[in-house]
């Protein structure tokens, strides 16, 4: 894949948009480790603008047009994240955000000067901003995104990113000055092109697709986006990715279900609408087998996805912020909400051998682009393939057992022509597949049965135009059968668009139902042993010794028996500086010593070697003598502020 480096020249503020009140007024943009990134979006922005700079010839085929079909030839499958960002990862992963962010960047007041040369009143404003060395015995931090170009283009590319000088906020003041330079790409992924599979046997391919950068996915809500990736979805990036759209079996393929390509969720499931959390107790109970406790009552959940084993997960959501400059109406200011990093979606494609022999390549190429904004920021996905299995029935064996039939995904029913929400024709479906012949009276439970709606809509790329709205029962509902008997089907597939993801259910005995329960806490993180990892346990341990002087200078403070109670301020500002020019700790010794009042040196002596003890207590090794002198000198310090009000309140 091909690559973008920004090397700094100075320091850098990618705004985020965001800020913490008068703490921080503009802050910088960084992941939920603390560690701080370019967002690619704003990178294609800044590329295009030293393209037009130079009068590049093929601005709009490597950057697009705004609303055209497809995007440009440049896209972006990560946002430009520090070099060597797994490793970053590792070194930071336990040291948390706010450390994480200070290890990293530093905040920095401004002010507006007035005509009259003064600050100008209520101006004071904070910025926070990435440090060009981070690591002070290293070069200038290096920021990497990973893209894909059509090679026709490399050259062109190469001048613009040579002629691309600066990023960020206040780019015209000091900040972000960069030098940015492009490496295609040299090794083309290999594939696979299925030989052995029989053309016409059914075969069924597992799917893992993992989002590697935010994912904007359409809910019919420009504000908010899916959990989910929904089959249409990934049909339709099939079809994109699709090589010869003018081959019949294309037509086979994609649109006279060739293939069925299921939902990807992050999880087995939608969450089964019998499962509710106790409002007392915040349990999760099934309300087919369980009850509340005394004065207790549940709601229902209607969110997240659930494992086999009963694990909950709720995929997290992050607002971004972005800027506008050339709008209709000016520079604007918009927000979008996005799903966040790191979820593998599962699912699978069915078709038969002759069809996925043509899919294979393109999953196997290791990577997919889904829903909007997908050249910039957004959509970049890795895929990964699962052995691919002859289609087979799962069964299970009821002997008059309670049944629940989950929707696994949305229904579209089909009634007279139109889609329709009735819930009898969804029983008689449901009732025709599980078999009734086998033995047994089977009765549908309404009342403990739990069934939602919801429009599903979308929009054609194609026609650039919302598509229709159809009525469709939502994926979760839960239907209740008693007394089932027989041999019944573990997949039951109903209603319209099954290729596209819809009509999937599943049957399970109410009795096997798994309990629901939070995810287990993931183990500590292994810390890593780079230059980092090396910078934060050194804070932590300075941390450590400022904490534990503190504590001791608290102590003694008001102690009587304290012997510096009578020192004054100038005495003990002349001996921190003693501290700080001797070379170790003996000679900082001899210079107390050799201090001529008496009762003064005596007081210095008797509060160092106090101090000494204390520490020793307190399990602290001092490894040289820099971290001995922090030690006294933060006690010191504490003492000499201590004693300045005291002076000030005349006591």
């Amino acid at each position: 894949m091909a690559k973008i480096e920004i090397i700094l020249q100075s320091d850098l503020c990618a705004a985020s948009g965001e800020g913490f009140s008068s703490v921080i007024d503009t802050d910088v943009c960084y992941d939920e480790l603390g560690i701080p990134y370019i967002p690619s979006r704003r990178l294609k922005g800044c590329l295009k603008e030293a393209a037009e700079f130079i009068g590049a010839k093929n601005i709009d085929d490597i950057f697009g047009v705004s609303g055209a079909k497809t995007g440009g030839a440049l896209k972006f499958s990560s946002d430009a994240r520090p070099a060597g960002f797994s490793d970053i990862v590792k070194d930071v992963q336990d040291a948390g955000r706010e450390r994480t962010l200070d290890l990293f960047t530093y905040v920095r007041a401004s002010t507006k000067i007035s005509d009259e040369g003064s600050a100008e009143k209520e101006s004071l404003r904070f910025t926070r901003v990435v440090k060009k060395h981070p690591q002070p015995s290293a070069g200038p931090l290096t920021f990497e995104a990973e893209c894909e170009l059509d090679q026709k283009y490399e050259a062109e590319m190469e001048r613009i990113c040579k002629a691309l000088r600066s990023v960020g906020y206040k780019r015209n003041r000091g900040f972000g000055a960069i030098r940015c330079r492009f490496s295609p790409d040299l090794q083309p992924a290999a594939v696979s092109d299925g030989q052995s599979l029989d053309p016409d046997t059914e075969y069924q391919l597992p799917v893992k697709i993992t989002n590697t950068q935010p994912l904007l996915l359409s809910a019919g809500n420009d504000d908010d986006t899916l959990d989910y990736l929904s089959g249409t979805m990934v049909l339709g990036a099939l079809a994109w990715m699709y090589p010869d759209k003018s081959n019949p079996d294309f037509a086979e393929i994609f649109l006279k279900d060739g293939v069925v390509v299921s939902n990807f969720y992050p999880g087995d499931l939608p969450v089964p609408l019998c499962y509710a959390e106790t409002k007392i107790g915040g349990e999760y109970i099934n309300t087919l087998v369980d009850e509340t406790g005394e004065n207790d009552s549940a709601k229902m959940i209607r969110r997240g996805y659930m494992e086999s084993d009963g694990t909950i997960i709720e995929p997290k959501k992050e607002v971004v912020y972005h800027h506008r400059k050339n709008s209709e109406d000016g520079a604007l200011l918009y927000t979008q909400t996005a799903l966040s990093v790191g979820y593998s979606f599962r699912g699978s494609i069915t078709g038969k051998g002759r069809y996925l022999k043509q899919i294979l390549p393109l999953l196997q190429a290791g990577s997919v682009r889904l829903g909007r904004s997908r050249t910039a920021q957004y959509g970049y996905c890795s895929v990964e393939t699962g052995d691919l299995e002859p289609v087979s029935e799962a069964t299970i064996t009821a002997n008059g057992d309670d049944v629940a039939v989950v929707l696994q995904s949305d229904i579209l029913l089909l009634k007279d022509g139109a889609f329709s929400w009735d819930a009898g024709e969804l029983d008689n479906e449901i009732i025709t597949r599980l078999n009734p012949g086998a033995g047994g009276d089977i009765k549908y439970d309404e009342k403990h049965s739990s069934l939602l709606y919801k429009v599903v809509t979308g929009y054609s790329g194609i026609w650039n135009l919302k598509k229709p709205q159809a009525k469709a029962f939502k994926a979760g509902s839960v239907l209740v059968y008693r007394n089932v008997s027989g041999i019944i089907p573990v997949e039951i597939v109903i209603g319209a668009r099954v290729n596209e993801g819809f009509g999937k259910c599943i049957a399970m005995p109410v009795s096997q139902m798994p309990k629901a329960h939070e995810p287990e806490r993931t183990p500590a993180p292994v810390r890593g042993e780079g230059e980092y990892a090396r910078i934060l346990e050194k804070e932590r341990k300075t941390g450590r010794i400022r904490e534990l002087a503190i504590e001791f200078a608290k102590r003694n403070r008001a102690n009587k028996k304290n012997p510096l109670v009578e020192v004054g301020t100038a005495q003990l500002m002349r001996v921190r500086e003693m501290a700080e020019a001797a070379k170790n700790e003996d000679m900082f010794r001899d210079y107390v010593g050799s201090i001529k009042s008496a009762s003064i040196k005596d007081a210095f002596s008797r509060y160092i070697n106090r101090a000494g003890e204390e520490a020793e207590k307190k399990g602290l090794a001092f490894s040289d003598y820099g971290e001995y002198r922090l030690f006294i000198d933060t006690a010191l310090k504490c003492q000499y502020y201590n004693n300045k009000k005291k002076e000030a309140l005349g006591n």
